[in-house]
């Protein structure tokens, strides 16, 4: 089984060695001092997952993000900020141009490994819904419209034989003292 792609943008060399270092174990991580280098990676082989840092020379955090994002407008790549700029107006900002999590520096290591496993966990049971949503049970595979079949398998809680609620003129369900007398 292949490891997942964490790519990682930063300019600070300190950072991309510290996150080499933690996930180099569990994931393959690409790391790039140079922002535009990065990106280009980042869009020519789509990473599992983005880690960014937002002040950078010559291209920004969030300008990557928007930029990888309009590349890929389908994939559900998680874009995680790795950033020491506390403001909140930088975490909408970051949050607009898609990022889905958004840590400050120094970050405890476990934050990281959480919040990493997490994203890549919610992509991961998104795909098995998706998929799992193209499998269709047999027993639907039927010519009747959809409406009868949904007709035909719904519950009714007659408590006269042959007659629903609807065809009594009620939608009251008989009281809890008389149904159990």
């Amino acid at each position: 089984m292949r490891k997942q792609l964490v790519l990682a943008i930063d300019d600070e060399s300190e950072t991309l060695e510290l996150i080499q270092e933690v996930l180099g174990g569990s994931y393959d991580v690409w790391a790039f001092q140079n922002p535009r280098k990065g990106l280009a990676k980042a869009i020519s082989t789509p990473p599992d997952l983005l880690l960014l840092d937002i002040d950078m020379p010559g291209l920004n955090g969030f300008q990557i993000c928007e930029k990888f994002r309009a590349a890929h407008p389908r994939r559900p790549t998680p874009v995680i900020f790795l950033t020491s700029d506390m403001e909140a107006s930088s975490m909408q900002r970051a949050l607009k141009a898609g990022a889905n999590d958004y840590l400050i520096k120094p970050f405890r290591i476990a934050d990281l490994l959480g919040r990493i496993r997490f994203r890549l966990g919610q992509v991961e049971l998104a795909l098995v819904l998706c998929l799992g949503n193209l499998t269709l049970d047999p027993s639907w595979q039927t010519d009747d419209p959809p409406d009868s079949r949904r007709l035909s398998n719904s519950a009714d809680f007659s408590t006269e034989p042959g007659k629903s609620r609807a065809a009594r003129g009620t939608s009251e369900f008989p009281s809890r003292r008389n149904s159990l007398s």
